[in-house]
């Protein structure tokens, strides 16, 4: 799967759709903020720090590389992997899946932006979306590139509720890094 194909478009949203589904998607504000916990992927892929009261979920799907929960699933944080075309930009790969993006349902864009992520910019999309019951929701994703690998971080929850989760959101961004920490 490569960034841009219609093949990668459709399983890139089935994941997202999964990732809504389980509570998954990215940060607010990248701030530094108290990041408690290291966290190492098992393959040492990337690394984050995860503040106190975000709890590891199991991840079942395997693009999604870890989920973390706060507040009893009120909001969520994913990084899911997917390959990408070897010298892709974050803007790149965010750039691909927008059109993806905003055929979901009640899709309404808030902000496009560089951030710094692991000593690269990396394109932050801010969107909201409505769900079934009529709940709007704020999602923010990061997306970030090394070599032929890319990384969603994802960030979902309440859209009144997204400001109290800015910082610990901004913290776990601020830290990720690819390989160990």
């Amino acid at each position: 799967m490569r960034a841009g194909t219609g093949q990668t478009r459709r399983a890139f949203l089935r994941l997202l759709t999964m990732g809504a589904a389980l509570g998954a998607t990215v940060p607010i504000v990248p701030l530094v903020a108290r990041a408690d916990t290291p966290y190492v992927d098992p393959l040492n892929r990337f690394a984050l720090s995860v503040p106190d009261g975000w709890v590891q979920g199991r991840q079942t799907v395997p693009a999604i590389l870890g989920i973390w929960t706060a507040d009893d699933g009120a909001a969520s944080f994913t990084v899911v992997y997917t390959p990408v075309d070897v010298g892709s930009t974050g803007d790149d790969f965010a750039s691909a899946y927008l059109p993806v993006l905003a055929s979901l349902p009640g899709y309404t864009d808030a902000d496009r932006r560089t951030v710094p992520v692991a000593g690269q910019d990396a394109t932050l999309l801010d969107y909201y979306l409505t769900e079934a019951s009529g709940r709007v929701v704020r999602v923010q994703q990061v997306f970030v590139t090394q070599g032929g690998d890319g990384f969603v971080l994802s960030f979902r929850c309440a859209s009144a509720d997204a400001p109290q989760y800015a910082m610990a959101v901004g913290g776990m961004v601020g830290s990720f890094t690819f390989g160990m920490m």
